[in-house]
């Protein structure tokens, strides 16, 4: 059904090899309208208080994101980017859409820590036995644990509108009812050249309960005005701040970086710069040893 629409996305989305991108096709033909299964025994919650009698069906549209026990927990969640993203749809369309978020935690206590910290107020199931990820078998790659489904459940598209500005622009397209297709030809779009001082960013050891500041430096080098559509970090222990507004030819571009550990750990993060340059998106890395 989804078909044609899977291999524009697939092709629009990813600049990787061509093994990789015969994984991805075969990935997403493989969800392409396939049915999430949700166990009657899910419970969801705001802030894991008193459960939600909530009617799903009457909307047009769910996005459901799962997130599992393994690795960063506060990085896989990126709840600020979820809050940012969710505050671009219009009221409008809110009537039509809802999100769901299920978790499978090691931590309980770390998760509900998270959610209130973030001031988290949506639908939240946390799944101690991981039913959810059991019943539906979701890919190994976390990108591909949100879903764009339709009222019957069936996915219409997949992917992470947190970890991608392309992919959330795509969401964005297809709830306001532009369809499926994209109508952005990026050969039309301006590109110029930048100049990265430091791709790498490390900020040694530390105690983990002292804030690190870090700054990346972009310079144009270009002949047009370099224009950031968006920075995604990996980890919600980072924050980025940056002038948003065009970076004219021969001017740079500081993007200053925030690091908040939430436990001592050595950490390895990445932030994703979008922007019009030719190389993009910029990958940018920030390590150290939270002690």
């Amino acid at each position: 059904m989804y078909r044609v629409c899977y291999i524009i996305v697939v092709l629009f989305f990813f600049s990787c090899t061509n093994v990789k991108k015969r994984r991805m096709l075969n990935l997403l033909e493989k969800w392409d309208g396939r049915e999430i299964i949700y166990s009657p025994d899910m419970k969801f919650t705001i802030q894991g208080c008193d459960t939600l009698n909530l009617d799903f069906t009457q909307y047009q549209y769910k996005i459901v994101t799962y997130v599992d026990s393994i690795g960063c927990v506060s990085c896989k969640l990126n709840l600020q980017a979820w809050v940012d993203f969710i505050s671009e749809i219009d009221s409008t369309y809110l009537n039509d859409i809802c999100f769901q978020f299920v978790f499978q935690p090691y931590r309980v206590n770390e998760l509900s820590l998270l959610l209130k910290q973030n001031k988290f107020m949506l639908p939240v199931c946390i799944d101690r036995h991981n039913q959810f990820g059991k019943l539906n078998n979701f890919p190994k790659e976390v990108e591909f644990h949100t879903f764009l489904l339709n009222k019957q459940n069936k996915v219409i598209a997949i992917g992470n509108p947190t970890f991608s500005q392309k992919m959330r622009n795509f969401y964005l397209k297809i709830i306001q009812g532009g369809g499926m297709k994209s109508d952005v030809d990026e050969s039309c779009i301006t590109k110029t050249d930048i100049q990265v001082k430091e791709t790498v960013l490390s900020l040694g050891q530390f105690n983990w309960q002292e804030e690190q500041n870090g700054v990346f430096t972009i310079q144009n080098i270009g002949k047009r005005s370099l224009v950031v559509n968006n920075i995604i970090t990996s980890c919600g222990c980072i924050t980025v701040e940056y002038v948003k507004k065009p970076v004219q030819p021969g001017e740079s571009l500081s993007i200053k970086v925030k690091y908040k550990a939430d436990r001592p750990e050595y950490f390895n993060k990445t932030v994703m710069v979008y922007c019009n340059a030719e190389s993009a998106p910029i990958e940018l890395k920030i390590s150290g040893n939270a002690k």
